[in-house]
């Protein structure tokens, strides 16, 4: 029975058409919105040749517990858009009110919109949809992660050093 199952789920991946599926990039992977400045910006290309429409919601993370709901304390804009094949959207992060502080966790949920496309027969449709963590902080996550020209140059100094 397992044999059937393996072989009818071979079938069935090996007839969805690749070419349905979008290829996207998103820059940054993270956010991190400036208390003092109140509001940050990211880009999504859709690099495939087709129009694809999306829905940006803001999630937060009820302390203690894995799941996200809708908030309003961040608005993301705009909130429903359209990107043309092989084009891209500025899509912006802003804190809406005093519950936005620091620490708390949130995502950015960027959801495909599926297309309405008579459809004969069976179809599997996949919808994407992409979480981006934001976070309210005074420091910028990539200057936290990245080092100095000089702690660069140091370490590549010590690894020098240690070759034999």
């Amino acid at each position: 029975m397992i044999k059937l199952y393996k072989k009818l789920f071979t079938a069935l991946a090996c007839s969805v058409s690749l070419t349905a599926l979008g290829s996207y990039s998103i820059t940054p992977i993270s956010v991190t919105i400036k208390p003092e400045v109140k509001v940050a910006s990211l880009t999504f290309k859709n690099d495939s040749k087709e129009e694809k429409s999306f829905q940006l919601t803001v999630l937060h993370q009820n302390m203690g517990h894995e799941e996200y709901k809708e908030s309003k304390d961040l608005i993301a804009t705009p909130s429903i858009f359209k990107v043309s094949g092989e084009g891209s959207q500025l899509i912006r992060v802003a804190i809406r009110n005093d519950l936005a502080k620091e620490g708390n966790n949130y995502r950015l949920s960027i959801k495909e919109l599926p297309a309405k496309v008579p459809v004969k027969g069976h179809l599997v449709a996949i919808v994407p949809d992409f979480r981006i963590p934001v976070r309210i902080s005074s420091v910028d996550i990539t200057e936290e992660a990245m080092p100095t020209e000089r702690q660069a140059e140091t370490a590549d100094k010590d690894s020098e050093e240690k070759l034999p």
